[in-house]
């Protein structure tokens, strides 16, 4: 997250990266399991349980805070010991083109 103050005085913006998966992806459930298929490249994708809670948060932009509350709320796991796994998990999907990345600003 980055911050900026307007003119020294104001109000406060900042920057936020959010994931939202990539429109040229179809998938499927396998019985709580995922399969993904990149249409563009025709690359074949098979998620786990947790990756699948991940993939299907990721329908519209979401913060890696967002992505770890999902995961937090369905698996019996702490933030902080899932935000390495969840990152890793980010890079690897940008990595393979299947989601991207968007900024939001925002001021408080």
């Amino acid at each position: 997250m980055n911050f900026k103050y307007q003119d020294g005085h104001g109000p406060m913006t900042f920057s936020e990266t959010r994931y939202i998966a990539q429109d040229n992806i179809i998938d499927c459930d396998l019985g709580g399991e995922r399969a993904l298929l990149n249409l563009k490249s025709n690359d074949y994708f098979t998620m786990n349980g947790t990756a699948s809670t991940i993939w299907l948060s990721l329908k519209e932009p979401r913060s890696m805070d967002d992505l770890i509350d999902a995961v937090t709320e369905k698996f019996d796991v702490a933030a902080d010991l899932c935000r390495p796994d969840v990152q890793r998990l980010l890079a690897e999907m940008l990595k393979a083109g299947i989601i991207d990345t968007v900024t939001v600003d925002a001021q408080v």
